[in-house]
């Protein structure tokens, strides 16, 4: 998962779907 997150940056980088690389891996987790 770390490769698909090169960048940590503090502002939300919204995809596509709207959702953060963190949101989509909560949800994946939940």
């Amino acid at each position: 998962m770390k490769t698909m997150n090169p960048q940590r940056a503090p502002a939300r980088p919204t995809s596509s779907t709207g959702f953060t690389l963190v949101e989509l891996v909560v949800v994946i987790m939940i």
